[in-house]
């Protein structure tokens, strides 16, 4: 397994992981070394498969695949879109590599979201309108009791003292 990844790096960084007359004259001390990441060699590369090289070059027994098939198996996961052994990302890498996979379905979920909101944000304006027409409606009710009410009363001793002056200003 430490050998693909070895080749894997060497592909995609272009030098081998560590220093050595080559790559398969390396000492467990080679091995064991600090590597420079893929992603500063090759900023465009996907963090996925950079974790995979980087499992598969691990020096520890317990942190590198179990087998060729494990690491392989990997790699297609990787092609395929779905979420690889070697990267634990959270719930929105998780969640970006589902819709990679079923974009009509999320497209349609999106659609569905959007319509219920739609009809949701509809519903609270008519119902808003309502309630804001009935205490409009309400307001006018009163002001014409008022205003009836106001009809009914005798005629204030000053509306005629100002016909007078009216009267006399115009005469």
């Amino acid at each position: 397994v430490w050998a693909l990844g070895e080749m894997l790096y060497t592909r995609l960084g272009g030098f081998p992981s560590a220093s050595g007359p080559s790559s398969i004259a390396m000492t467990p001390e080679d091995q064991r070394r600090p590597r420079v990441p893929l992603r500063q060699i090759q900023p465009g590369l996907p963090v996925e498969v950079e974790a995979i090289v980087h499992k598969a070059l691990a020096s520890e027994s317990n942190a590198t695949y179990p087998s060729a098939q494990a690491f392989g198996e990997d790699l297609r996961r990787f092609v395929r879109g779905e979420l690889v052994s070697a990267y634990a990302g959270g719930g929105v890498y998780q969640t970006r590599k589902w819709i990679g996979r079923h974009r009509l379905l999320a497209a349609g979920m999106v659609m569905l979201l959007v319509a219920g909101a739609s009809v949701g944000i509809a519903q609270w304006r008519v119902r808003s309108q309502a309630i804001w027409g009935l205490r409009y409606s309400q307001s006018v009710d009163e002001w014409v009791g008022i205003y009836r009410a106001a009809q009914m009363l005798p005629d204030h001793p000053l509306t005629e003292t100002r016909k007078r002056l009216e009267q006399q200003l115009t005469a």
